[in-house]
């Protein structure tokens, strides 16, 4: 198993770049964790589109599921073969999605995407990978997602504020995806993202293999970001670039 990262920025993508888009696949799983602004244009670089078996949506907030709107058309165009394409949301997310397209023939949309709601108990099958969601404290309903295969794990943190709860989750898994929006000196600050620090913290406390600092404000300063996150974790670290492939 091994994680392409398509997108990696915060809020708005950075020159070049695109929002949150994480390709999680295998010799035959293809899974798109979130599909933020710009993804949809980078992702012909390592997948023919159409060739995605699921997309998954941690939480509506524009910068990780915008490019749905593009890949839709795409798919009608030039991806029947494999539809309508499992799209794995927090509840209410079709309706949410839908509503912008005002399309002549409403049903058409369900011939694109069938859409299932992330937020069950029981974990879902995607081909060779396993797939566990964890509510997070971030937009309600957020998503954090557990992958699995061929015992390897790895946890995409999705966006979210601290919580002691995360270190049960990512405790032990060889790759911790997390968001770093917040540098040191916010603390304190009233928004649902975590500090430097904290994220160093959570990889510290959850004892992880390797961590991939994303949801990066574009913005900041990378390389102030990198060295506050090590103050707290001394373990492997890097900064999720377009194209950063990590083996889990």
């Amino acid at each position: 198993m091994e994680v392409v990262v398509v997108g990696a920025s915060g809020t708005f993508p950075r020159a070049g770049g695109a929002c949150n888009g994480y390709l999680v696949r295998d010799d035959k799983t293809n899974i798109l964790i979130d599909m933020g602004t710009g993804v949809l244009s980078r992702l012909y670089e390592w997948l023919a589109p159409e060739d995605l078996d699921a997309l998954i949506i941690t939480h509506l907030h524009p910068d990780h599921f915008l490019d749905i709107y593009p890949y839709r058309y795409f798919l009608e165009f030039c991806g029947q073969g494999k539809l309508p394409l499992a799209v794995y949301a927090p509840s209410g997310a079709r309706e949410y999605i839908q509503r912008l397209f005002n399309e002549p023939d409403p049903a058409k949309f369900s011939k694109i995407f069938s859409f299932k709601d992330l937020g069950g108990a029981s974990p879902i099958k995607i081909g060779d990978i396993e797939i566990i969601s964890h509510e997070v404290s971030h937009l309600k309903p957020t998503y954090g997602i557990e992958a699995r295969a061929q015992g390897k794990s790895l946890f995409y943190t999705s966006d979210t504020a601290y919580d002691e709860k995360l270190n049960k989750i990512a405790a032990g898994v060889d790759l911790l995806l997390a968001e770093a929006t917040l540098t040191a000196d916010q603390a304190g600050t009233p928004v649902a993202h975590m500090t430097t620090t904290e994220v160093g913290k959570l990889a510290a406390e959850a004892n992880v293999e390797h961590l991939v600092l994303t949801h990066l404000w574009p913005h900041f300063d990378r390389r102030r970001i990198l060295d506050e996150v090590r103050l707290e974790f001394n373990g492997k670290i890097d900064l999720a670039d377009e194209g950063l492939i990590v083996a889990v």
